[in-house]
């Protein structure tokens, strides 16, 4: 995964150019294949700076795809924001890019902190994922104070770590809160 990172002007811009496609493009496979190949390239530790520092592709795809509302559990832009979601706990595991991406109020922050809320449509796949990711933006220590003084990010993560017979977002959740 890392080559096909590396080749900015093959492999990696088709699957961005894809990943921008969005829900009116009327090809929702596509998109959602774009955004699961970023996916895919998050995984890889190596790429996970670089691509939250790519402000005008994958991170302006990825953002936009997390902060849909998506109104049925099996739409385009459920998957859309699922995948984003993930992709968005992978790139908040690089300890360069953890204070920039809780910073992002309106973007990373916003989308992590409603898809981490017990009452968001994304289920508990999604839920998980978020939780996860403010976990690994909690271990920055310039992220902390301020996490906890977000009133809706201290409600989401408060609220996960009281989720009965849901053990993996309760670590999660508490996770973040031990930090």
């Amino acid at each position: 995964r890392a080559p096909m990172w590396r080749d900015v002007y093959g492999a990696r811009q088709a699957l961005v150019d894809a990943a921008f496609l969005g829900a009116d493009s009327g090809d929702d496979k596509s998109w959602t294949c774009g955004l699961t190949a970023m996916w895919c390239f998050a995984m890889e530790p190596e790429n996970r700076e670089a691509m939250w520092d790519a402000i005008e592709g994958v991170r302006v795809a990825v953002v936009n795809a997390a902060n849909l509302r998506p109104d049925q559990a099996d739409s385009a832009n459920a998957k859309a924001r699922d995948r984003a979601i993930g992709i968005l706990q992978h790139l908040a595991a690089e300890p360069k890019n953890k204070e920039g991406m809780w910073s992002d109020a309106g973007g990373a922050r916003a989308a992590l902190i409603r898809a981490s809320k017990k009452t968001d449509a994304g289920g508990s796949k999604v839920r998980l994922a978020a939780v996860g990711a403010l976990w690994n933006l909690s271990s920055a220590e310039g992220n902390q104070v301020p996490m906890w003084e977000d009133e809706g990010a201290r409600a989401a993560v408060v609220a996960a770590a009281e989720a009965e017979n849901v053990d993996d977002l309760r670590e999660r959740a508490l996770a973040v809160l031990w930090n």
